[in-house]
C-alpha cells in the first residue's frame, strides 16, 4: 500500500492512547507503532471504502486495534496462568529422590554413644573444655590434636 503513512497519521493517537492504557510485557514504543501499522494495513485491505471516510476509519481502527491489544493481554495472562498452575506433585511420593542432609537416626545414635564414651574417657577438665570447643566449632590451640584423637577413637569403636 503506497500511502499507509498518511492513514496511520490519522489513527496514531489511538495507538498511543492504547499504549498508555494497557501495558503489554516486552512491547516497546516501536512495537506498538508496528502493531498499529499492521492492524491498519489489515483493516484497509479488508475494507477499502474506509480510505475515503476518515471518521469511519478511526472508529473501525479503534475497535480492531483495541480488540487486538485485549487478545494479546489475554494470551499473556493465559501464559502466566499456565506457568502458575503447573501440576501438583505430592512430595511424599517423591521423597526417595530428595537427599536428606541430616544424619540417619541409627548413625546419630551410634555417634551419640561414641561421643559419650569418648567424653567419659577424658581425664582432665582442660580436655573436657577442649571437647566442648570442638563441638561448638571454636578455634583454639591443640584443636588438631583433639580432632585426631577423636578420629582414632571413633574409628576404633566402630571397627
Amino acid at each position: 500500500m503506497e500511502n499507509i503513512g498518511k492513514y496511520y497519521g490519522k489513527v496514531r493517537l489511538i495507538v498511543l492512547k492504547q499504549q498508555k492504557q494497557y501495558g503489554i510485557q516486552l512491547w516497546e514504543k516501536e512495537d506498538w507503532e508496528q502493531e498499529g501499522l499492521i492492524c491498519l494495513y489489515q483493516l484497509l485491505t479488508s475494507h477499502p471504502e474506509l480510505r475515503d471516510d476518515e471518521e469511519k476509519l478511526r472508529i473501525y481502527f479503534k475497535t480492531k486495534f483495541s480488540n487486538y491489544v485485549k487478545d494479546q493481554l489475554r494470551a499473556q495472562g493465559s501464559l502466566k496462568r499456565r506457568i502458575n498452575n503447573q501440576t501438583f506433585e505430592d512430595v511424599h511420593e517423591l521423597e526417595y529422590l530428595i537427599e536428606d542432609p541430616r544424619m540417619a537416626v541409627e548413625n546419630y545414635l551410634i555417634f551419640q554413644e561414641c561421643y559419650q564414651s569418648f567424653k567419659n574417657q577424658l581425664e582432665t577438665k582442660e580436655e573436657h573444655e577442649q571437647l566442648e570447643k570442638v563441638v561448638a566449632g571454636e578455634v583454639f590451640r591443640g584443636r588438631k590434636a583433639m580432632l585426631r584423637r577423636m578420629q582414632t577413637y571413633f574409628e576404633d569403636v566402630i571397627k
